[in-house]
């Protein structure tokens, strides 16, 4: 979604980035910010989110940086194997290409499905890999803005129309250190919007007519209507500077 997939083609592609909410944020500041830089792929994982967001600010200097996080849903799955940088998520099987990674690719997804396919998990990883790049954000002084696109932590994907929530762990679960259940409310201590985009979108419509480009990204409208919402947030945290 911070890539802007479908804006101009349905997968990476530099043109999408131009036109997504990150850019129209951008532009909205006018001369505040003397650069744009998307560094975001299209389908993969909070955990690239993290990763990226940490090597691109450690290799380079982060001062005087702003940083928009548009986190994705947990379900998704990324990892390097055999020098071929994997992407699927619990649902979808591995793209063709992803084969190059080795012969075995299909069955390890799988086991993955079958195994690491569990709610409590999910959620709490989730919630743990929030906290940890916001805290690292904040430590290290650099303003951010930060959005949920589908379920928030503390959720699961397939409870997330109708705001179950998932605790960290199952009352069956023999972990012996268990020391209680974490409020994902928690999160809002740092900078990040309250209900996720997907939901807001839902509700969009009638304001700003289609925002869809299919039934996956948003449109243009869409993402108009992400960076209405993200303004404030965004100033919030440029006040604190």
């Amino acid at each position: 979604m911070t890539h802007g997939q479908e804006l101009v083609t349905n997968g990476y592609d530099p043109a999408n980035t131009e036109l997504c909410y990150a850019k129209m944020i951008y532009d909205h500041f006018g001369g505040l910010f003397s650069s744009y830089e998307n560094i975001a792929l299209p389908g993969v994982s909070n955990k690239h989110i993290v990763e990226s967001t940490l090597d691109y600010l450690i290799a380079n200097e982060p001062s005087n940086t702003f940083v928009l996080i548009g986190w994705t849903s947990p379900i998704r799955y990324c990892f390097t194997h055999n020098d071929h940088y994997v992407r699927f998520n619990i649902h979808n099987p591995p793209s063709e290409g992803d084969h190059h990674a080795g012969p075995d690719i299909t069955e390890f997804h799988k086991q993955f499905r079958l195994h690491m396919n569990d709610g409590h998990d999910l959620s709490r990883t989730f919630f743990h890999e929030v906290n940890y790049l916001a805290t690292w954000l904040d430590y290290a002084g650099v303003p951010y803005a930060m959005s949920y696109f589908f379920e928030e932590p503390g959720y699961n994907q397939s409870r997330r129309r109708n705001g179950a929530p998932v605790p960290h762990w199952t009352k069956k679960s023999n972990e012996p250190l268990n020391f209680g259940e974490p409020d994902a409310r928690y999160l809002y201590r740092h900078n990040i919007l309250e209900v996720s985009h997907w939901h807001s979108l839902q509700r969009a419509s009638k304001e700003f007519g289609n925002v869809w480009a299919s039934g996956r990204h948003p449109n243009l409208n869409g993402h108009k209507h992400i960076t209405q919402r993200l303004i404030p947030l965004v100033e919030n945290a440029l006040n604190t500077i």
